[in-house]
């Protein structure tokens, strides 16, 4: 629709010319046979929990060859930030273990499916210590929107630091 609409702005203009191409581009049997039919997964909003630390989102980036891995709260919006050695199951792991001493150990951990999340090592260690590990839908990353705003936040004040020379 937008190259056809960009097309006719370069040859011709008449009032309502976008509505005109949207319509005639809606109409096409051509273009809406050939249309993706995938239909989006409604997203299901998280339910607010009643005490700090009961529900955790989690995240992994990477940000100038390092990558973090970011907790955030889903009650108070207070998160955490660790660097992490490598992109194993057994670091992040470590680093679980280290914020969950300090905080508590949550009732869920909500993450996407990234790899150091869905392997078997992760499913033990939530057995172990005993809290529901939820995921994401797969490709939705809005799903784990508290934690995506959170690493935007981070990747921001991690860039300020290094611009400034400063400790993040």
């Amino acid at each position: 629709m937008d190259a056809s609409l960009r097309k006719a702005r370069e040859a011709v203009f008449w009032p309502g010319i976008a509505a005109d191409v949207k319509s005639f581009v809606n109409s096409c049997a051509t273009c809406n046979s050939t249309q993706s039919r995938q239909q989006r997964e409604t997203l299901i909003p998280h339910q607010l929990p009643h005490i700090p630390w009961s529900k955790v989102g989690m995240d992994l980036f990477t940000l100038k060859n390092t990558t973090y891995l970011i907790m955030v709260d889903y009650y108070s919006d207070y998160w955490e930030i660790d660097e992490l050695a490598d992109y194993t199951s057994a670091t992040v792991i470590d680093c679980c273990k280290t914020q969950f001493s300090r905080h508590g150990i949550p009732h869920i951990v909500f993450t996407d499916n990234g790899p150091p999340f869905s392997g078997m090592d992760f499913q033990l260690f939530a057995q172990e210590w005993d809290f529901n590990h939820e995921t994401s839908s797969p490709y939705n990353s809005q799903s784990n929107g508290k934690a995506e705003s959170v690493v935007k936040i981070a990747k921001t004040l991690l860039k300020k630091a290094a611009l400034d020379g400063g400790d993040p």
